[in-house]
């Protein structure tokens, strides 16, 4: 226990420049905890000791996070240190400069440039011209924040090369020639493997999953089965047998043996891709071989704090790197309960199931707080695919993987069982993911949350080790975890406040609003991208980023949102709908309100169609119409149903919230507005959403002289090509001392508002 809580001690003091209050908080704790059991002020002093040496190399190395270009360089010379990835007509790696590293994109210009770009190889060295610009920060509630992850690689521009020149091999490293030989073997995979086992079999190998496809992943995700695609210490164990048992049969001594695979494993951690999963277990088996080497019983509780204190030491960003976090504290968890497991239970079957059973308790707080889901059944799932994984699908692996090396001519039948194989299981859990009961959106959770829900584990655990039993009875130490949970689900049910977010979603529109104590939620359009040209095979990319998905799911998982009371979708154009059949899918939609209109467009028709096969409610409104919600009244001022174009046929919204008055535009035009004057004589709104995202042909001085307007927000994407805003809305606009906000210069736009007041975050 000394070594765990020599890790916990390093581990607050990486964190304290990060978490300050809450690292001084468990520190206190912890340090209160040990005194009280061991009375031993030695070892308290080494604890404090060992969180300061921490917490000055965690400060020495964010100190040291800087870069040294200024953004205006555009001639870069340096080496590839990455595999370089291509995807579609994408090309991405991190090139190491003289004193930084950058991240490159290149979009691929032909086909046959494409076939050139495949030889690149890491360690290749290259003289790149091009431009330099900041990654994009979190632009919206719960999104990926691409800039903080990039930092804590040291990463701080990306690099858009104009052209790709020749890259020649020089002056490699040995880390060059393990990182070729990694590019090598996956490629061998992609070649003699076919979809969808290339993927899984370059995972497991190879410790890559580039070419897993996006869904099975995110079922994989979701379901909490990610673990099994990780090169860890089973994988180690595996190889290392094999490789031990070889040098035997070679007629090595047991002692050659061990040193002999001792020297392979550092070349397998490089192989691997270096994954924080691998250098535990690999860390971990060094320690036991060492210990047969010098005759000395090293415990694997203390190997593994060990394991941890090195890398967190030499990277302590690694704290923040998911794979990191679920490898220690799954191995901690279980290693930290094996008498629990050998005393409570004594039978194979159950104890396997309890060992699952507590990994996947000690894991879900990680997943919760970077996935926003609890998984209902995953318990189940592992239960069932861990055995499949480890006892058919990793030898299996394996085996066909060196069988169509060594003989590959033999190899197809086996292949073929390994893809039938892969198929089923993507399949199972594809069809499980998507059960209405296989998981539960809990929402975006903090720190000193997840914090509270290990605390719960740990009393838990604690409790149904010293009765040594588990029974209906011991099932009431659960309740505090399952308080936790209940709580958290209800928080946005308690809140009084409401939410109107003008969410950044590029050039398009998606409004969401959150009424207080969460009484309904609107969505107000969903964004989608539209493209000009069809994209030839060349250049489609396997997991394309759509704004449905990728944009606007993540933040209402982020939000806790499960159900949308009404979607309220302006008109036809792709980028207001072109997300929605995303939303639908992963979000109960319990209405879709559309305009009237004598003029649908046969994509329109189609759009409608494909949502009444899908059994959702459509309602179809006009100028006049009304509701109130919670005493939030709504007012349909257009369409009138008779208007010419789809611009013109949006839906226009009046409504109050937070004290203040709201005009959702929607993409109205020229005949909109003045259909809209016509209509409201005596229209006035403090907040208007700027139609068609600020273009020249709306937003007319008549309009403004009308509503009057104090805030105006302009959904809208950066250096479009569409010139939106134009100038002369925003001059005019600003003319009139609007307060203009966009989402092009300031992400998502926040409102926060009770019945009767709000602000703008």
């Amino acid at each position: 226990m000394r070594g765990f809580g020599i890790a916990l001690s390093g581990l607050i003091g990486a964190l304290l420049i990060h978490q300050p209050y809450l690292s001084f908080l468990f520190l206190f704790v912890l340090l209160f905890i040990i005194f009280k059991e061991e009375k031993n002020k030695r070892f308290v002093l080494l604890l404090l000791v060992i969180c300061l040496l921490f917490a000055f190399r965690s400060y020495a190395v964010e100190r040291m996070n800087l870069s040294n270009l200024t953004g205006e360089e555009e001639s870069l010379s340096g080496k590839i240190i990455s595999l370089p990835t291509i995807d579609g007509n994408y090309l991405s790696f991190q090139f190491q400069l003289r004193n930084e590293i950058v991240q490159t994109q290149y979009r691929i210009k032909t086909e046959e440039e494409k076939s050139s770009l495949q030889a690149l190889q890491p360690g290749m060295s290259c003289s790149l011209t091009g431009q330099l610009k900041e990654p994009n920060y979190e632009r919206n509630p719960g999104s990926f924040n691409y800039k903080e992850f990039l930092r804590k690689q040291n990463i701080h521009w990306i690099f858009t090369p104009k052209e790709f020149p020749h890259c020649v091999n020089q002056s490699l490293t040995f880390l060059d020639y393990m990182k070729q030989y990694r590019q090598k073997g996956l490629m061998e995979i992609a070649e003699r493997f076919s979809h969808p086992s290339i993927g899984i079999v370059q995972a497991l190998i190879f410790g890559d999953r580039e070419e897993i496809d996006s869904d099975a992943l995110a079922a994989y995700q979701i379901l909490g089965l990610v673990h099994v695609l990780v090169v860890s210490g089973l994988h180690v164990g595996v190889i290392l047998a094999f490789l031990f048992w070889s040098l035997i049969r070679l007629g090595l001594t047991r002692e050659k043996a061990i040193i002999g695979v001792l020297i392979f494993l550092p070349v397998y951690v490089l192989l691997t891709g270096a994954a924080p999963s691998v250098l535990r277990a690999s860390i971990m088996t060094a320690f036991v071989l060492l210990g047969f080497l010098l005759k000395r019983n090293i415990s694997p509780l203390n190997s593994i704090s060990v394991a941890f204190l090195l890398l967190v030491f030499y990277n302590p960003y690694f704290i923040f790197h998911i794979g990191f976090q679920l490898s220690f504290v799954i191995s901690f968890g279980l290693l930290l309960s094996s008498q629990l497991l050998t005393k409570v239970f004594k039978h194979t079957v159950s104890r396997f199931i309890a060992l699952s059973l507590i990994a996947q308790l000690i894991s879900f707080p990680i997943i919760l707080y970077h996935f926003y889901h609890l998984s209902l059944i995953s318990f189940l799932v592992n239960a069932i695919f861990v055995p499949i994984f480890t006892m058919v699908i990793l030898p299996l692996t394996f085996f066909c993987f060196f069988i169509s090396l060594i003989v590959p001519h033999i190899a197809k039948p086996f292949l073929v069982v390994h893809d039938m194989v892969i198929t089923v299981v993507h399949a199972s859990l594809q069809f499980i993911e998507g059960l209405p009961f296989a998981s539960i959106v809990l929402g975006q959770t903090n720190e000193l949350f997840i914090c509270i829900y290990y605390v719960a584990i740990v009393y838990l655990l604690i409790h149904i080790e010293k009765v040594k039993k588990v029974s209906l009875a011991s099932v009431r130490y659960a309740l505090p975890l399952v308080f936790l949970l209940l709580f958290q689900l209800s928080l946005p049910y308690l809140s009084p406040y409401g939410h109107v977010t003008l969410i950044d979603v590029g050039q398009g529109d998606s409004i969401l609003i959150e009424f207080p104590f969460r009484k309904a939620v609107y969505l107000i359009d969903t964004g989608g991208i539209v493209s000009f040209s069809k994209e030839e095979d060349w250049q489609i990319r396997k997991n394309n980023f759509e704004v449905g998905q990728d944009v606007v799911v993540p933040i209402l998982n982020a939000k806790g949102i499960r159900t949308i009371d009404k979607a309220i979708l302006t008109h036809g154009h792709y980028d207001h709908i072109g997300g929605f059949q995303a939303v639908a899918n992963n979000v109960k939609v319990k209405e879709m309100l559309y305009g009237k209109s004598d003029k649908l467009e046969e994509d329109e028709k189609q759009f409608l169609n494909e949502a009444h096969l899908k059994n959702l409610k459509i309602t179809f409104v006009a100028r006049g119409e009304k509701w109130t919600k919670d005493g939030f009244p709504f007012y349909i001022l257009g369409p009138t149903g008779t208007e010419s174009s789809k611009n013109d046929r949006s839906i226009i919204l009046y409504t109050k919230l937070g004290g203040l008055t709201w005009l959702f535009m929607g993409d109205a035009e020229q005949e909109a507005e003045s259909n809209l004057l016509k209509y409201g004589r005596h229209l006035q709104a403090d907040i208007l959403k700027v139609g068609h995202h600020g273009s020249k042909t709306s937003t007319s001085d008549e309009l403004l002289e009308r509503v009057h307007p104090k805030v105006a927000l302009i959904s809208v994407g950066g250096n479009n090509t569409y010139g939106h805003p134009h100038e002369e809305v925003v001059t005019r606009l600003q003319a009139k001392g609007i307060v203009v906000l966009r989402t092009d210069e300031h992400g998502a736009i926040q409102f926060k508002f009770t019945r009767n007041k709000g602000n703008f975050k």
